[in-house]
């Protein structure tokens, strides 16, 4: 894995990159990507401690974690050398309308330790094993594709498993699959266009809808109003512009999208649980 500062960038030669059990590091500091990862503890009777958004982890054999874009993070200790990773674009998800709409689901579900869902984790665990036999076969012509189909395999599962527990997807049931898609729509617009003038107004238009029935809607699918929607993405663009030193913070709110100095350390710190210069600092330290 590569470091730049405390942001790790990564080139997807691949959709998919895999991480073993000697090549994860036994401790790497505060830090945060762009791109999922998901890591698993493989050995028997072992534990790694992981910090995660300021929460101190004890992870032990056949627990899963996935670690989503913009998350502070730490790994104390993987003495025990316990850990695999799978590391991949968050494109994957978003790209596929079926797993967009899981997007809140994944999330709620980030933590999946064995003692909670045994079921589901060695179902998980097998495609786990099937996309690490893969990911050694290079020569093979299908090696991207078969990768990718056992992580859709694992997602599959998460959202089968998970769902008739999950408030979430008992309000998605509410609503229509062309709802849906018009909302995954609107989400996209917002992702490209967060860093200008944008209004709830504008995105309901976008889709067609009216202002009131797109904002009720919204909320229904994403769980978010329009505008924590909104600042998500504009703070998933700060987050990239801090990591270059030859930006304010200032200027890099402004380019994100922020009208207010003031608006911006607020949302931030709920978002971050840290100050934009606290965060600047963790990167740089």
């Amino acid at each position: 894995m590569k470091r730049n500062t405390k942001i790790e960038q990564l080139a997807f030669d691949a959709d998919i990159i895999t991480v073993d059990e000697q090549a994860y590091p036994e401790r790497y500091p505060f830090h945060w990507h762009q791109f999922v990862e998901c890591i698993a503890i493989v050995k028997s009777n072992a534990t790694s401690i992981v910090n995660i958004n300021q929460k101190i982890l004890t992870l032990s054999t056949g627990d899963l974690l996935f670690i989503w874009p913009g998350e502070f993070h730490e790994i104390i200790d993987n003495s025990d050398k316990a850990i695999i990773a799978l590391q991949f674009p968050l494109s994957l998800i978003h790209e596929k309308k079926e797993f967009a709409t899981c997007y809140e689901l994944y999330r709620e579900n980030s933590l999946l330790t064995y003692k909670d869902f045994p079921l589901l984790n060695d179902s998980i665990y097998t495609y786990l094993q099937n996309l690490f036999r893969y990911s050694k076969q290079k020569s093979d012509p299908f090696l991207n594709i078969k990768m990718t189909m056992c992580l859709y395999n694992i997602l599959i599962c998460i959202a089968d498993y998970t769902k008739t527990n999950s408030t979430y997807c008992h309000r998605m049931k509410s609503e229509s699959n062309d709802i849906i898609d018009k909302i995954s729509l609107a989400c996209s617009y917002i992702t490209d266009h967060c860093t200008e003038h944008l209004t709830l107004d504008d995105a309901a238009s976008y889709v067609g809808f009216s202002p009131c029935y797109f904002s009720r809607h919204f909320k229904n699918v994403t769980t978010h109003s329009f505008v924590e929607y909104l600042n998500i993405q504009r703070i998933n663009k700060l987050q990239t512009l801090l990591s270059d030193p030859s930006i304010s913070i200032t200027d890099a709110a402004y380019k994100a999208g922020f009208k207010s100095i003031s608006t911006m350390n607020r949302v931030f710190a709920r978002h971050c649980s840290c100050s934009p210069r606290d965060f600047r600092n963790y990167l740089f330290l």
